[in-house]
């Protein structure tokens, strides 16, 4: 999984999650809106990342989702 993130760092922050199984870039249009007002995270889930490897589980995926965020927005507290 690909965590880009945009902007700068902030406060108020948006997580922009593809639907569809795509990568972050599906996002290119409005991350440049959004980064004026926000710290912009997006996400590329596993396969469309650039790597092409695929997690065995969409619960690892989640999990790995899960550590990250949670560091980032509440510095490691859950």
């Amino acid at each position: 999984m690909e965590i880009r993130e945009f902007g700068e760092e902030n406060s108020r922050k948006i997580v922009l999650i593809p639907g569809n199984m795509m990568c972050w870039r599906q996002f290119e249009n409005v991350i440049p809106l959004l980064s004026k007002e926000y710290q912009v995270i997006a996400v590329s889930t596993d396969g469309y990342d650039g790597t092409g490897e695929i997690m065995a589980h969409p619960e690892l995926m989640a999990n790995e989702m899960r550590r990250f965020l949670t560091a980032e927005l509440y510095g490691g507290k859950s």
